[in-house]
Order: structure tokens, then C-alpha cells, then sequence
């Protein structure tokens, strides 16, 4: 099959287009014909140069497609059927992984990073990283492609580490942002009030069809002054100034000063009273909550 992959680190032109071995399926796996594959940032970092990549590489965590071939443990899909894959890989078997917390398994990891990924014809996956899309979901594989990555990351930020319930306010940075639109669509559907930042006409209008209740334009208006005029239970970024993020970064910045507002002003019916809540790019295994 054709695959893009690189035998070395560095900019686009490590990138090849060359001929790979079909993955050997078997009896516990399902193959995938890849449609669409979505650039994340994710696929930069590891192609400029990652620790633990093994050369030759193929990139690509999110990805799109129809299942080509079942092995016999997999009685319940079928070939042709459209499907996404879940992102993250895990053993299935530990402690972790049979309590349900695979992000903890100790091998842990993400398609595309320490395994190839889905810059290639086909792939080859255990049947918990395959979600059918239903059907009647007019979504074209491009469309199905940006999901994993980003909808993963802010579930498992509002969900799953904030226990999001309806009539909460979540604070959501970046609006134009993989996880930023992602994460206002997940709020919603939850039956929250989200207040969201955006730094142009475009986004802050994307961002209001995407159902955000306020917006705030970053380089217009002050986000902490803008905060305090309501209370929020949650503010949503990727990083923060414990994930090595540079000096210049707006979570970086914006982080400490919403934590420091909130001791200032606790009790206070204006004061913002939320809990930071911060992912690293592209990786869902946060911290475990004390």
C-alpha cells in the first residue's frame, strides 16, 4: 500500500510517498480503508522530532474510513461500513483498563505516536477503536475525520475531570480551536452557559452558531475583567503554566491571574469561582484527581 511516512526528523520535506506492507490483520482486529486523515499539531511535533518515535514513521491520529475486513473475533461489523477511530491506544487488559481508566494504562499512547497511524491505504485496530457512524449522519469522511482527536480532549475535560451538569458556566478559550469548538458543542449539549474567546469577526460569529451564550474578542477586551462580570464553574484551555507552555502563551498568562481572581474575590456573587481545567495538546491522560 501507499503511505506518506519520514526516516528522519524535520520539516515537510522529510515526508515520502512510498510503498509499506498492508498490516496483517488479525482474528481480534478490524481493518480500516482510510478515506481521510486530519492534520493535527500533534503530527508537527512528532515529525520535527519527538522522544520514542521509531523511524521509519507513519503519522496520523485521526482518522476516517470503511471497515475492509473483520477478523472472526468481530461478530458486529461488517465490511463497507463508514466509521471513525478512536485515537487512543491502550493494552485492555490492566488494572486501569478493565476499571475503565485506559488513560492511566501504562501503555498508553495515541495512533500515530508510538505506532504508525493513518497516513496510509490501511490500517489495522482492535474493535474498541472503532465507532460506526450512524446511520443518517450526513457527515463526509473529512467531516468525520476532525473528530477524534479534539471531541476526546474536551470530553475528558468537561466530562470526565469536571462532571459538567446542567446550568453550569464554562469558561471555553480559544473558540477556533480544535477543542475550543469541540468543547462548546459538549457544554451545550449538557444544557450549559458557555462563555467563550475568539480573536476575529469570523470565529466569534462560528462561535455563536455553535451556540456559545458570550464572546469575547482577546484582543479587544480583557478576558479576567470580562469574567468576573459572571460567575463560571469551569474554564477549559489546552495547556497551562505547568505543561512547559512559552512565556508569550495566552493559557500560560490567563491561567494564574483567573486562579488569583478567584481567591481575591471568593464569595463574592462576581467573582469568578471556576477551577482551571487544562489538557496538554493531543493527550487525554491528565492528572488523577485527589
Amino acid at each position: 500500500m501507499k503511505a506518506a511516512r519520514f526516516h528522519q526528523f524535520g520539516g515537510p520535506e522529510v515526508l515520502q510517498y512510498e510503498d509499506v506492507p498492508e498490516p496483517q490483520l488479525r482474528k481480534d482486529q478490524v481493518l480500516i480503508q482510510i478515506k481521510a486523515c486530519a492534520l493535527n499539531h500533534l503530527d508537527l511535533f512528532i515529525r520535527k522530532g519527538l522522544p520514542g518515535i521509531k523511524l521509519p514513521h507513519i503519522n496520523g491520529s485521526d482518522i476516517a474510513g470503511e471497515v475492509a475486513g473483520v477478523g472472526e473475533y468481530i461478530p458486529d461489523l461488517k465490511a463497507g461500513q463508514r466509521v471513525l477511530l478512536a485515537p487512543m491506544t491502550f493494552c485492555g487488559y490492566c488494572v486501569e483498563c478493565v476499571a475503565g481508566r485506559q488513560n492511566f494504562c501504562a501503555n498508553f499512547s495515541v495512533l500515530g505516536y508510538a505506532n504508525d497511524g493513518g497516513d496510509c491505504e490501511y490500517i489495522a485496530v482492535p474493535r474498541a477503536s472503532v465507532v460506526p457512524v450512524p446511520e443518517g449522519v450526513q457527515l463526509t469522511f473529512e467531516q468525520a475525520a476532525s473528530v477524534p482527536l479534539v471531541f476526546t480532549t474536551a470530553w475528558h475535560m468537561l466530562v470526565g475531570r469536571c462532571a459538567i451538569k446542567p446550568g453550569d458556566t464554562v469558561l471555553v478559550l480559544a473558540a477556533g480551536s480544535g477543542v475550543g469548538i469541540a468543547a462548546i458543542q459538549i457544554a451545550k449539549m449538557f444544557q450549559a452557559r458557555v462563555i467563550t474567546t475568539a480573536g476575529d469577526k469570523r470565529k466569534i460569529e462560528a462561535a455563536r452558531e455553535l451556540g456559545a451564550d458570550y464572546v469575547i474578542n482577546h484582543y479587544q477586551q480583557k478576558i479576567s475583567q470580562e469574567v468576573r462580570k459572571g460567575c463560571i464553574d469551569f474554564a477549559i484551555g489546552i495547556g497551562g503554566e505547568n505543561f512547559n507552555l512559552p512565556p508569550d502563551s495566552r493559557t500560560r498568562r490567563l491561567f494564574p491571574r483567573l486562579r488569583r481572581e478567584s481567591r481575591r474575590d471568593a464569595g463574592s456573587p462576581a467573582a469568578p469561582a471556576g477551577r482551571p481545567v487544562a489538557c496538554r495538546g493531543s493527550e487525554t491522560s491528565a492528572r488523577r484527581p485527589s
